[in-house]
């Protein structure tokens, strides 16, 4: 991939998970279930790594070429200026995919050496946790099989995570809480772990540090967080008693300063204040809210959609290569991608219809002649 392909790839992509963010988060205020959008959220970012995959794997439609209507000076202002930008784009892309890299690496490190340090639960610790993660109201509320049960003392705060085995790790102090209190905490951790919201982190931590430059991507991680506690808070608690009780407890955790404990390996059952505050507020407004029967949301015609957007937006290329062939509608195959293929015989266009160096040398020798033409000092009048 050449400097100015680059640049076209970093920002149409960059455009395409903006579009894409949008309409996901459009879908999410229609249909207003907590888990659907978590869903929702989760196809979004996994279509976001499927967008770039294929940016960097297949080629891609060509719909416009603006750059055959400049002349041949415009033309190379434009490929040089295009492959400055692009060679820069990529060493502050580049550095911070590392830096992120980095950090994430850090965090996972630093969690699993946490992890070592907390102890096995007791048979009848496990046995009282078990038992206020069973609901009896609700279905599909059992704790997953192989899950380990750890207590610390070093922890304000349960979280689940999940490595190769699914993991609750419950604070010392909390095993002293009245039974309904530690009902509400425990059937929310193990919604994490039953919805699988440990590998949706683990998705949105990948397209986080492949797009660490991209507000809209950081306010959907924040999105997605938001819908993962919604939908955990609706399992815990079912009835207004139990709201207001529940509302106690996230005071009493948020007391003990949970804004500190942010890992991006865990799931914890506090997020900082901020979050807890959003909690607080939208449990307030269900429990003050009339029983009503929710009305139907149409899953599959929202995951629909949002594909289908995805695969419409992925055609979209801003054309910003300048040096892009206008004899086909078709960007070469990249030659990583185009070497698989031919490793099956099937052939693959990995290369444009001219050489790039002579093409440029075509654009540089068009721009003097055009320059020597503009400067030619017109002939001499004589005199009589």
């Amino acid at each position: 991939m050449s400097a100015t392909q680059f640049l076209e790839f970093i920002v149409s992509v960059s455009c395409q998970v903006a579009v894409i963010v949008c309409f996901t988060h459009w879908l999410c205020r229609i249909v207003e279930t907590p888990r659907l959008q978590c869903q929702l959220w989760n196809i979004c970012h996994l279509l976001v790594l499927t967008v770039t995959l294929s940016g960097l794997a297949l080629p891609h439609l060509r719909v416009a070429h603006p750059w055959q209507l400049l002349s041949y000076q415009s033309l190379e202002q434009a490929a040089t200026s295009g492959n400055f930008a692009g060679r820069t784009l990529l060493f502050i892309w580049g550095a911070g995919v590392m830096v992120s890299l980095a950090l994430l690496i850090r965090e996972w490190w630093r969690a699993f050496r946490f992890l070592e340090t907390c102890r096995e639960a007791n048979d009848v610790e496990t046995a009282r946790i078990i038992e206020s993660g069973a609901s009896t109201t609700q279905r599909n509320t059992a704790v997953p099989t192989r899950t380990r049960l750890l207590i610390s003392d070093d922890l304000g705060s349960p979280f689940c995570c999940q490595w190769h085995r699914p993991c609750l790790v419950f604070p010392e102090f909390m095993l002293d809480y009245p039974a309904n209190e530690l009902r509400y905490i425990a059937r929310h951790e193990v919604e994490h772990l039953r919805s699988g919201h440990p590998l949706q982190l683990f998705v949105e931590r990948l397209v986080g540090t492949a797009f660490w430059f991209h507000p809209v991507i950081s306010w959907a991680s924040r999105q997605a967080s938001l819908a993962r506690e919604y939908a955990c808070d609706d399992v815990a608690v079912n009835e207004k008693l139990e709201i207001v009780s529940y509302l106690k407890t996230l005071l009493a955790i948020a007391e003990r300063g949970l804004s500190e404990e942010t890992c991006g390996a865990k799931l914890f059952f506090g997020r900082g204040a901020s979050i807890i505050a959003l909690r607080g507020r939208r449990l307030l407004a269900r429990a003050e809210s009339a029983a009503r029967a929710a009305l139907p949301t149409h899953a599959l015609r929202a995951q629909f959609a949002l594909v289908a957007l995805a695969v419409a937006t992925s055609c979209a290329w801003l054309p910003l290569d300048a040096l892009a062939s206008g004899q086909t509608h078709w960007s070469p195959w990249p030659q990583w991608s185009a070497q698989v293929l031919r490793s099956f015989d099937i052939p693959a266009r990995d290369f444009e219809p001219y050489e790039t160096r002579s093409r440029l040398h075509e654009i540089s020798v068009g721009s003097q002649n055009e320059n020597r033409s503009v400067q030619r000092p017109s002939a001499p009048q004589t005199q009589r």
